[in-house]
């Protein structure tokens, strides 16, 4: 036996909601999430241990009966312990600006301004739109597609190969 890990996944999340009964206009959500991973031997000649620490805040606003507005802000330091070459880190900054409009009780249209900035060895930055539509089926599910200009995801935790051009296709949850 020795005494460095054979393989290794650990996400640890905390998070928070405020949304006060008397103004149910806003919305706040902030989360912090770090997770490790360190592949298993079997997956990878090299083995480079990496850990992802993400902070995001998220509000929702209610201007008017049928438009809201959503800002998005997060950050993920990423630190790659490389067993060959030095330690690598970064920092992703990602922030989403979103208005939502309520064409009728089923049916939304969104149009979102992302911005995603790299920082700590990459000073690389993108921005664009993004389009979506969407209807509320049964009360509790929400079936939209769009089509995103630019070419990365809104998702912090992703490697952003800047692959996510194109239209997609979207189903939430809503209790």
């Amino acid at each position: 036996m020795t005494d460095t890990d054979e393989t290794l996944f650990r996400e640890q999340s905390y998070g928070i909601a405020y949304r006060p009964v008397a103004y149910d206009w806003i919305q706040i959500l902030a989360r912090y999430t770090q997770i490790e991973n360190l592949p298993p031997a079997s997956q990878s000649a090299v083995r480079d241990r990496k850990t992802d620490q993400v902070l995001s805040l998220q509000t929702v606003v209610d201007l008017h009966r049928r438009l809201s507005l959503t800002e998005k802000y997060a950050i993920r330091d990423r630190a790659i312990d490389q067993a060959v070459l030095a330690d690598l880190k970064s920092r992703l900054r990602l922030w989403i600006n979103r208005f939502n409009y309520h064409l009728s009780d089923t049916w939304d249209a969104a149009l979102e301004y992302r911005t995603l900035m790299m920082d700590r060895g990459a000073d690389d930055s993108s921005n664009g739109y993004l389009f979506e539509v969407n209807r509320l089926f049964l009360k509790h599910l929400r079936v939209g597609v769009g089509y995103n200009f630019t070419d990365f995801t809104d998702n912090e935790f992703s490697a952003n190969d800047y692959s996510a051009r194109g239209y997609f296709f979207r189903i939430q949850g809503k209790y």
